[in-house]
């Protein structure tokens, strides 16, 4: 039944056949009761979440105001896209309606295993070649000193959730880092907000292109 809602959910259905197991071997499965608070607003953490079974409810508190209900969550929901992201603090509360299982995994976790599976990569080669409708984001310190390739965007991979509503849906957008972790991070994030991204292989061979 878990295996069965995981691969439902956003994180899960673009894998390939037979990779549920392994993932819910890399996870750690947590029974939750009723009225359980599984996300706190203010809290700091780098765990994503799956709920992958029952029913939640999202809200959000502001200084001298009343919270209010945003959402209303069903299995299977991925929650905590922040903290995959490096943000600092969960910016919601998610407390269960019914009694129900949690899923979670940690972002150096993910970005090892979900991250190879979960997302489409591009060799640097390849993306170098393509045309003009393409977007380099860089991520990372070396990513803010991008600057060879017209109209690349440099950027921490904390500040993408800010910057995703500037991002042009008619483009492809080629992630790129370091060591591939971030760009797979970035990529998922992406095509789960609707985008055309791919993670963009080897782009330590990038930037050192680039660099020359």
């Amino acid at each position: 039944m878990i295996a069965a809602n995981i691969g439902r959910s956003e994180l899960c259905c673009k894998l390939e056949a037979g990779v549920g197991h392994d993932l819910l071997e890399a996870m750690e499965v947590t029974s939750v009761k009723a009225g359980a608070t599984i996300m706190q607003q203010g809290d700091q953490s780098d765990t994503y979440l799956i709920l992958a079974a029952g029913d939640a409810v999202v809200t959000h508190t502001r200084d001298g105001e009343e919270t209010r209900i945003l959402a209303t969550l069903t299995e299977p929901t991925g929650l905590g896209e922040e903290a995959l992201l490096g943000v600092e603090s969960r910016a919601v509360s998610v407390t269960m309606e019914s009694d129900g299982t949690l899923l979670r995994i940690r972002r150096d976790a993910f970005a090892a295993f979900v991250g190879e599976r979960a997302v489409e990569w591009i060799e640097c080669d390849k993306a170098s070649a393509a045309g003009s409708n393409v977007c380099w984001l860089w991520f990372g310190a070396e990513g803010r000193k991008r600057v060879a390739r017209a109209g690349a965007i440099g950027l921490l991979l904390s500040q993408l959730r800010e910057r995703i509503s500037d991002l042009d849906r008619g483009r492809r957008y080629y992630c790129c880092c370091k060591d591939g972790k971030e760009s797979a991070i970035a990529a998922f994030v992406l095509r789960h907000r609707g985008l055309e991204a791919y993670a963009v292989r080897d782009g330590r061979s990038a930037i050192a292109r680039d660099s020359a």
